[in-house]
């Protein structure tokens, strides 16, 4: 999901503290508000919901001789009310569409939890990934990163959103569709199918460019997850992204995302 933001210069000041027996130099932005678009921005999807949040408005600390935002106070910053030992990364997302599952030697390292989430930095004026102390491939230090997919420790990793479908999987064109008041649609059992072939899925979130989800509302979310023959009575409109349901569902309007720029789905079991 993007999102507009807006440049705002910040005067900062230095402090040093020692961590981890070592010192580290710590930059601290005027502007104590990350959640305020301003600069390079990373977008964190959790619990159905998104932040953004100004990389220029974290602190930072010197990583290989440059300044660097701790991957922990994105999270931090983002889901202020869950600690970091109680979040796991599903997934990061790069500008041009690519994220660690798609290789196999970084699928099996996600999802990146405790201590290990504390050793990833950010550069903030690149927004590269990179970590410190850990074995991982180069597939895992991912460039531009501009998505974060979080959920709480032991959850059930979601699956690659419908941006990274559109980017680098699939294009509209190959599908078939079919006219439902007088519009053409894709039927979301084919987009989830040339996703995710021979795979038994549940849907268990839609995510809307503003943030809306049918699981942030209380008349839909114990509609989810979608599974079987209902996600066949599901369509996408190619040209908008909006989705709607068969009018045999009798579904509330929460469910009707315009737009739709995620799908959340898990194997079922």
């Amino acid at each position: 999901m993007k999102r507009q933001a807006f440049f705002v210069a910040l005067l900062g000041v230095s402090i040093y503290i020692s961590a981890c027996g070592k010192d580290q130099e710590i930059n601290f932005p005027e502007d104590d508000n990350p959640l305020d678009s301003s600069g390079k921005s990373i977008e964190v999807f959790y619990d159905g919901n998104s932040s953004t949040v100004s990389l220029d408005k974290l602190p930072t600390v010197s990583f290989n001789g440059a300044p660097h935002v701790k991957l922990s106070d994105v999270l931090a910053a983002a889901i202020p009310k869950k600690p970091i030992a109680q979040l796991q990364i599903s997934d990061f997302v790069a500008s041009d569409g690519f994220s660690p599952r798609q290789k196999s030697n970084c699928d099996d390292l996600l999802p990146v939890v405790g201590a290990t989430i504390e050793q990833g930095y950010i550069e903030p004026v690149t927004r590269n990934l990179k970590w410190d102390n850990t074995d991982y491939p180069g597939c895992m230090s991912g460039r531009d990163i501009i998505e974060i997919y979080v959920q709480e420790t032991g959850g059930n990793t979601p699956s690659k959103s419908i941006e990274t479908i559109y980017t680098n999987t699939i294009s509209w064109e190959q599908f078939d569709t079919e006219l439902i008041d007088s519009v053409a649609y894709v039927k979301l059992s084919d987009v989830l199918e040339a996703a995710f072939p021979g795979k038994q899925l549940q849907v268990v979130d839609f995510i809307g460019p503003d943030g809306f989800s049918p699981n942030s509302s209380e008349n839909c979310n114990g509609l989810l997850p979608v599974v079987g023959a209902t996600i066949e009575q599901g369509y996408i409109n190619p040209l908008n992204g909006n989705l709607r349901w068969d009018a045999s569902l009798a579904y509330p309007g929460c469910m009707r995302v315009n737009g739709v720029a995620e799908i959340w789905v898990e194997v079922e079991n």
